[in-house]
């Protein structure tokens, strides 16, 4: 996988020069939160493209490079993504680890405006984990670019000439990516099998989206259970027994889950914008940050920045209207979701939204606090009526 990424970095290098007209590039970019299961279904698929015409050619006219889209210095926020890269290497040495973070690719580090003004470059995007272009982008006219989707997000209707077009309602996008290589490798006369760092990287965002496929969770789908089964027969060997690679599962999951939870060092704006999402809907912006913790009870998020919850509320309040603010929300929406079972035998996965409306849209607050009463959320309480924490037990 190292000599993989390396390659797509070297030919971005040569990107800007006049002599770049002999390979066409394709940019397979996750979206633009970047979580785990964005990120490795980004770098599942773009080096199974790139494997795919080495197969069928001996000469590699288009480069495939996963992109990544945040800053490179927001990788570090993401605990989950850096314990599955060391994880995916760590029977090799500490300096192919860093080796391959070097070799990622992130959306700071491409220069998009040379694409858009330069016609010698034939560039093409692929989405994974997500269908539709972020705002970003879009604004960059950069919907010219998209031929193909790969994805389990509901569909937004974008992009329907694109091939492929696949969007599955999956509990990981890479459960998708893994079936490709499958139907790869079961290819007569393919005698290569996936790589083993790639395989153990692979893994991890379905063990993480599915919770170690539970189904009662209604996420888990049969291409996810038979994703994993593949996944795990390559990296924990075909001699195992069903149970021993169901507890290798489970061990690995847990090691994800505790780093995908080990947040409380960062800042509340680290944390919002750790796991973000933004939308433009009519003249309507609404952004959504994801966290894997929680808001209420010890060692929560609330506990944390107060001598008490309330008090740690109305802080925690406070830096989510700033956060708000300096995105210019109208709407925002912060969902925490927790599998206390890991460490508490009482608690199981629960989930928690926080949402605020803002400008305008104040003057709706007690109409969707009168919906809200209709669903099974409970209102835990408000902020003077701007924010308001939901709770739902799953």
């Amino acid at each position: 996988m190292l000599s993989f990424l390396r390659n797509g970095k070297q030919v971005l290098k040569g990107v800007a020069t006049a002599s770049y007209n002999s390979k066409a590039l394709t940019f397979v970019l996750g979206n633009e939160a970047s979580d785990l299961d964005s990120l490795c279904s980004a770098i599942g698929y773009a080096f199974l493209l790139q494997s795919q015409q080495t197969r069928k050619a001996k000469e590699s006219p288009r480069v495939y490079i996963p992109l990544a889209g945040i800053p490179r210095s927001e990788f570090a926020l993401r605990t989950d993504c850096d314990f599955a890269f060391k994880n995916a290497t760590r029977s090799n040495s500490n300096h192919e680890y860093q080796s391959i973070q070097q070799c990622l690719t992130f959306i700071d580090e491409i220069d998009f405006d040379v694409f858009s003004e330069n016609s010698i470059h034939n560039i093409e995007i692929v989405l994974t984990d997500h269908n539709k272009l972020s705002p970003n982008l879009e604004a960059k006219n950069f919907s010219r670019f998209v031929t193909g989707i790969i994805d389990h997000h509901q569909d937004s209707g974008c992009f329907p000439n694109a091939s492929p077009r696949t969007i599955e309602p999956v509990g990981s996008a890479t459960s998708l990516v893994v079936e490709l290589w499958k139907n790869e490798l079961n290819i007569e006369g393919n005698k290569s099998g996936m790589d083993p760092v790639l395989a153990r990287l692979l893994i991890a965002p379905i063990l993480i989206d599915t919770a170690n496929l539970r189904k009662d969770l209604g996420r888990t789908t049969d291409k996810d259970v038979a994703a994993l089964e593949f996944l795990s027969t390559e990296i924990f060997g075909k001699f195992l027994s069903n149970v021993q690679r169901k507890d290798e599962e489970l061990q690995l999951y847990e090691k994800l889950q505790n780093a995908k939870s080990s947040v409380t060092h960062l800042s509340n704006r680290d944390l919002l914008r750790k796991d973000y999402k933004e939308w433009v809907i009519d003249d309507l912006r609404l952004g959504i940050s994801s966290l894997n913790w929680f808001v209420q009870g010890e060692n929560g998020w609330a506990n944390r920045d107060g001598s008490n919850e309330v008090e740690g509320w109305e802080k925690l309040s406070l830096s989510i209207e700033e956060w708000a603010g300096e995105r210019k929300l109208d709407i925002i929406i912060v969902m925490t979701s927790f599998d206390h079972s890991v460490n508490q035998e009482n608690r199981g996965f629960e989930r928690e939204f926080i949402v605020g409306l803002f400008g305008k849209l104040q003057q709706y607050q007690s109409n969707f606090l009168l919906e809200i009463e209709k669903t099974e959320l409970k209102l835990i309480r408000n902020n003077d009526l701007k924010l308001n924490l939901l709770y739902k037990a799953s």
